[in-house]
């Protein structure tokens, strides 16, 4: 940074923006498109997301906000025995993107 100085930032804010796009994209088109597949009112899941999503945001781990995310997805009335499987195989995909998204950083730095 200290040799590159405003090209660099400028580099670093599109990376952020690009970043950040994708993210919201595919929030929208994979959390909503399941919500509509399901026939779960969005409202209703923020309402309900809320717990667990601060709890993982506090925490800084979104295995710390599992036993949250369990006893929301049932008051949504999704099966214990779906529950049990998928709730656990997502947070080992979050794990995963995170991966991704470091060595979209360290790709970037390099």
């Amino acid at each position: 940074m200290a040799e590159g100085g405003g090209p660099s930032l400028k580099a670093l804010a599109k990376f952020v923006a690009v970043a950040k796009a994708a993210q919201i994209t595919y929030m929208i088109v994979v959390l909503g498109g399941s919500l509509m597949l399901a026939r779960v009112p969005v409202r209703r899941f923020i309402d309900e997301a809320r717990k667990p999503f601060l709890v993982a945001l506090a925490a800084t781990s979104s295995a710390a906000a599992l036993p949250q995310t369990l006893e929301c997805l049932e008051k949504l009335g999704i099966p214990k025995r779906i529950v049990g499987i998928v709730a656990p195989l997502s947070i080992m995909f979050n794990m995963s993107g995170s991966s991704i998204q470091l060595a979209m950083c360290a790709l970037f730095a390099a």
